[in-house]
């Protein structure tokens, strides 16, 4: 990988790059959620309040399938803006990138096959301490 411009410490930087030379990669969706997003305008990952909790699977489903299970449609903001997951899913498929999906403390479980952490979701932070379990 020549033209990069390395900052910090730049021994580790050049050990990272080294690494990733080869092009191996995995990517992994790591799912989770809190309550916290329940908050009115802290998030847009979800049409409505009700939906957010169906981001995660969904999202991790159409990396999976090509299309969701969890929810009848890709995720959307409320003002119809479509997942970052199509994006995600592009890149992943362009570059050949195998991936796995990790549950560390989704609310609700996706319909594929994936690592469980067995974490639970995090609670909203203006009620009480978010993660009690961490």
């Amino acid at each position: 990988m020549e033209n990069f411009e390395l900052f910090g410490n730049t021994e580790k930087a050049q050990n990272f790059l080294d690494s990733i030379k080869s092009g191996k990669f995995l990517f992994s969706l790591v799912m989770s959620y809190t309550e916290t997003c329940e908050i009115p305008g802290i998030t847009f990952a979800g049409a409505d309040k009700d939906s957010i909790k169906f981001t995660p699977p969904a999202d991790a489903e159409y990396l999976y399938y090509g299309y969701c299970k969890t929810i009848d449609k890709i995720p959307m903001t409320p003002d119809g803006k479509p997942t970052p997951g199509l994006l995600t899913k592009t890149a992943l498929e362009s570059a050949s990138t195998p991936h796995i999906t990790i549950n560390a403390g989704s609310k609700i479980p996706p319909k594929l096959p994936f690592i469980d952490t067995g974490m639970s979701f995090g609670k909203n932070i203006s009620i009480q301490d978010a993660m009690t379990d961490s």
